[in-house]
């Protein structure tokens, strides 16, 4: 007996089309998923969006059977893991599983780690707030391509700096206008606890930022009163933030690991922390 799959589309939420997907039987078998497709693929794809999740869900039902539930952060399909067509990407499902097309944030890695960090930063900030913490990043990058960029080595110092760019595209989609995404969430959280802890809680973003001001990016280098050239001064002072030295890998493992430890202090933070009327 085959399972009854009904597929239902779920309000719009930033630059893709989301489905609930119900797989019910044989038996007593009722299982629910997320189907996630970015603008990007669909428009790859050239298929209406409905239809192409229906054929999604069907052949994901089939490739991860119904004797366990689904993984619970559901699917997720973008340009960059998917093929040219529908149909393509179903024989991808077939041939080389489901697992590689699971929810970024469902991953077990350290790359994963720091979706599902801001997937709970901003789920905790929608609920105390009434609106989102960070804008969609469905515009800034496929997710699958930066996560697994963010999981690769950096065998270089250009390697390493295009990683921190990552985290400060990021950073760049913090929905708080007032005098930048930073600032703006500096002044929230100042508003809401107070300076001290305002500072505590932006300052390894405040470091990325200063650390992705060097080469390649931009000028590594300052004239000083006397007009020598020395280190930018941003720079020296977030490398011994992170304590960097000169395994790049190392260095990114560190910037990584200190960003999303403060993605997770953060949402501490605003879960725990009563409304404030003032931070509205």
């Amino acid at each position: 007996m085959k399972p009854t799959i009904t597929v239902e589309q779920s309000p719009k939420a930033g630059d893709r089309d989301d489905f609930s997907v119900r797989v019910v039987g044989p038996g007593d078998t009722d299982y629910s998923f997320r189907l996630s497709m970015t603008r990007t693929v669909l428009t790859v794809w050239q298929a209406p969006s409905e239809q192409s999740a229906v054929e999604l869900a069907n052949t994901l039902t089939y490739s991860h059977g119904t004797a366990k539930p689904f993984p619970a952060e559901g699917f997720w399909f973008d340009s960059y893991n998917s093929a040219d067509t529908v149909k393509e990407t179903e024989n991808a499902i077939l041939n080389r599983g489901w697992m590689e097309f699971v929810h970024p944030s469902a991953r077990t890695s350290l790359g994963a780690e720091l979706f599902s960090a801001l997937n709970e930063l901003d789920a905790a900030f929608l609920a105390r707030e009434g609106s989102p913490f960070l804008k969609s990043l469905d515009i800034l990058f496929e997710p699958s391509q930066a996560l697994e960029d963010v999981e690769t080595e950096a065998s270089d110092h250009a390697h390493f700096i295009y990683r921190v760019c990552i985290l400060s595209g990021v950073i760049d989609r913090f929905d708080f206008d007032a005098g930048g995404s930073l600032n703006g969430l500096e002044q929230w959280l100042t508003n809401a606890f107070g300076a001290e802890q305002a500072e505590r809680l932006v300052q390894s973003f405040r470091m990325v930022k200063w650390l992705r001001k060097q080469y390649p990016i931009h000028e590594s280098f300052a004239v000083n009163d006397d007009g020598e050239r020395e280190r930018r001064a941003e720079i020296v002072a977030a490398e011994q933030y992170f304590e960097l030295g000169t395994n790049h890998g190392e260095n990114w493992h560190k910037v990584l690991a200190r960003f999303t430890d403060e993605v997770r202090a953060l949402t501490v933070e605003i879960a725990g922390g009563a409304p404030n009327q003032e931070s509205v």
